[in-house]
């Protein structure tokens, strides 16, 4: 079995699956006893999920689970159609998702809390370029967020699951 893990930074799990480009691959072994390997697999901008536009990136074909902070609605059925499970988590520790994800043997249940989480779908006149960062008060929209407001004045919502701030 291949899990990828979106990790932007290399370091951590990170959010918005289809923009990232760095992901940690791990292969686990037939047998329990054995370490599962890992490697890094860096995508240039043109194969991200986002950019490849209902296929899948050659380097992340033979996947079987994608583990992210977010999934969007779109990517999220796309992953499903190509038999691969896609699964949010709110760990930032990739090893320890891994973990979990081998204990738990986690389902591609989309629970109605990460559905909410970042599947607003960007039909507010802006694309997941203007959610980069997402820092200081306007974080990245132009538009003030006020303290508690998860609506963003604009009127869309990131839902719980998706840290947005």
């Amino acid at each position: 079995m291949q899990i990828a893990i979106t990790s932007q930074n290399r370091r951590s799990i990170t959010q918005h699956a289809g923009k990232c480009r760095n992901f940690w691959v791990y292969t686990l072994p037939a047998v329990a006893a054995e370490a599962p390997q890992r490697r890094l697999v860096e995508l240039p901008l043109e194969a991200s999920f986002h950019a490849t536009q209902g296929a899948l990136p050659p380097e992340l074909a033979d996947i079987d689970v994608l583990i992210s902070a977010s999934i969007g609605g779109t990517l999220w059925q796309r992953l499903l159609e190509h038999g691969i499970t896609p699964v949010i988590t709110e760990e930032t520790d990739i090893d320890a998702a891994i973990a979990q994800f081998v204990a738990t043997g986690a389902s591609a249940e989309r629970s109605e809390e990460a559905q909410r989480a970042c599947s607003h779908g960007h039909r507010d006149g802006h694309g997941h370029s203007a959610h980069e960062g997402h820092r200081g008060p306007d974080h990245g929209h132009g538009k003030p967020q006020a303290e508690g407001d998860d609506a963003h004045k604009h009127g869309h919502r990131h839902g719980p699951g998706c840290r947005h701030s």
